[in-house]
Formats: C-alpha cells, structure tokens, sequence
C-alpha cells in the first residue's frame, strides 16, 4: 500500500550525522531520479491560444480593485497569433524543482511550489480554480535521464544550448497560502529522447517516490536540499535547521502574497532561483520540509513546515485519487491513510 506513513522498514545509519565512513552523496544519487524540473509559461506566449489570453487577464483583473477592474480590457482576438502580438501581458517562463510524492496506476504526482504562478493571487485574493490554471498556464516536466541522455549523446554542445524536450503536466492541487501545487502526469508520457516532430521514446528508467518523514528535523539537525535550478541538474545544499516554526508576521511586513504557512529556517538555503519547491531530506532519504524560498529581510532561506506539506498532500490526493487518506485534527496536523497500491 501506498502511504505516506510508511517509512518504517529497514533503517540505515543516518548518513548525515552517523559516525560511519559513509558517502554522503548517496542521498542526492539515490533522489535524482525523484527530482524534476518544472516549467510553467501562460499558454498563449507559448503557442496560438486566445481563450488562454482571455482567461490569464481576467485572472490578473480579479487582483485590482473593484473600481478599476473596468479599466483592464481584454485584446481584442487578431489575425495574428497569440505567441507573436506585442500587445498583451507579458509573463515569461518560470523553472522551478519538483520532486515525485505519489504514484498510482501509469499516473505519478509530482510536488512543487504555487508561486510559480504568483502573478495571479495576492494576500486576500486566493481563490483560484484548477481549471483556470490548466487554460491560462502550461505546466511541464523534464526527469534528470533525460537530461543524461542530452548531456551524453551531445557532449560538445553547452549546457545552457541544449534543445529539451519537456513532457506535459497538469495542476491537480493548489493551496497558494501555503505555496504549494501538485501536479499530474502520465508516467509513459515522460520522454528520454525525441525520435521526430511526433515520436518520442518514453524513460524506461524508474522514478521513485520520496517518502514524507514522520517528524520534522531536530534543531540544529543536518539536512539536505536537493534542486534543479536553471541548467544545474543535481545541485545539493547543506545546511542546519535553525528553527522549526517560523511565521510570516516576525520575518517580513511585506506579505504581499498572504502566505500563512509555518516556515523552518535554514541560514544555509539563501539559494539561487529554480530551487524553489526543492526536497529537503533527512538522513534515511525522507522529505522533511519543501523550499520555499530566500526573505529578503533575514537573508536566509526557508522552508515549508512538514505539517503544512502533510496536509495538502494527502488531502489533494483524497481528493482527486479514490482512497482512504484522512488527515489528523491535532495540533502536530499527522495525516493518516493509504492510497490504493500503484
């Protein structure tokens, strides 16, 4: 059974704080085929859509004021594509990591940060349909095989020159006051290589899931990013768990997004863009809290609480996938539960 509780088989020293000669480049070796990166642009850059343009300005009027609403049209549908006019919003791509949570049937689910699509929330305005998100935006994937594949069968080409080709995803799950999104995608869908303009050969390799720990980390504790930053493939980051409970309210005043979460503070993680939405492990190779990202006014980096990861993911998979999952009412917030075997 497939449960995010079920972390309690055979244990292995803690490679972090074990005193036993160990390699610590395990942990990151063991995740990589969990880890991927994540692309989100609005639909009508990336190709001819119009109803995307419509649906992604309507998206961004419901921020402003009600009496300035009116003043925001919508352009006007040309003879010329969407993804060639100068006369539209621009939003540009955004990358960020992602890693698998869950996998059922050919279908694997795969966790990442909702600020990917920030320009269309703001403290007081979250309420944002899935289905909205899947017109306006487009969410795709790429596993570090394939970026393997590239890097080897074109070893004279440079890393930032490489021509990927990204298997589709979709939202099934957002809570943007925690800052957390949860894609879908079809396993046999995942692409190693491209053949031609419509034939690919799918990864035949496997993509684990990485477990939720039970409990957070110990202060102090050593833990591990793993991310996927823009053309840095397997980037790891070191770093201690200062603080396990951090609220928005004592480290920033400029809340703009209204994010409620609890944060753990890592001083280590002040990282580069394309982290966010990372994997931080423990010891045994289990998720303890996600990225979400640097504050400014601290300059350190900060985490997603486990409790706050724990809910949204198994209540989006309760939700969406037909299971048992239930999330405990207590104030540590453990979810409780199994999915049917994938």
């Amino acid at each position: 059974m497939a449960d995010l509780n079920n972390n309690n088989g055979p244990r292995r020293p803690n490679l972090l704080t074990s005193s036993v000669n160990v390699n610590q480049s395990w942990i990151s070796t063991a995740t990589a085929p969990s880890i991927f990166s994540v692309e989100v642009v609005v639909r009508y850059e990336d190709e001819d859509n119009y109803e995307s343009l419509v649906k992604y300005v309507e998206m961004t009027k419901a921020l402003l004021p009600e009496d300035k609403r009116d003043k925001i049209k919508v352009p006007k549908k040309t003879k010329v594509a969407t993804n060639k006019r100068t006369d539209v919003p621009e939003f540009g791509g955004r990358q960020q990591t992602g890693f698998l949570v869950h996998r059922h049937d050919n279908f694997i689910y795969i966790l990442t940060t909702a600020h990917a699509v920030d320009s269309v929330y703001q403290k007081g305005v979250h309420q944002i349909s899935i289905l909205d998100l899947n017109v306006a935006f487009s969410f795709s994937i790429i596993c570090t095989h394939h970026e393997e594949y590239l890097k080897s069968t074109q070893p004279d080409m440079k890393v930032s020159e490489l021509v990927r080709s990204y298997s589709a995803a979709s939202v099934i799950a957002i809570d943007t006051q925690k800052d957390l999104l949860l894609l879908e995608a079809e396993v046999d869908q995942l692409r190693l290589h491209d053949v031609d303009d419509d034939q690919f050969v799918a990864c035949p390799f496997d993509h684990p899931v990485i477990t939720m720990s039970l409990s957070p980390p110990a202060k102090d504790e050593l833990v591990l990013m793993h991310g996927w930053p823009p053309h840095r493939v397997n980037s790891s980051v070191w770093g201690n768990a200062s603080h396990n409970n951090r609220t928005y309210d004592v480290l920033t005043r400029s809340n703009v997004k209204g994010y409620d979460m609890r944060l753990m503070e890592v001083p280590q993680f002040d990282c580069s863009d394309g982290f966010s939405g990372s994997p931080i492990l423990n010891g045994d190779s289990n998720c303890v809290v996600v990225y979400h990202a640097i504050i400014k006014q601290t300059k350190f980096g900060y985490c997603i609480s486990l409790d706050d990861v724990r809910r949204f993911v198994t209540t989006a998979l309760n939700n969406y996938i037909s299971g048992s999952f239930v999330c405990d009412t207590r104030p540590e917030g453990i979810c409780q539960g199994s999915l049917p075997a994938p």
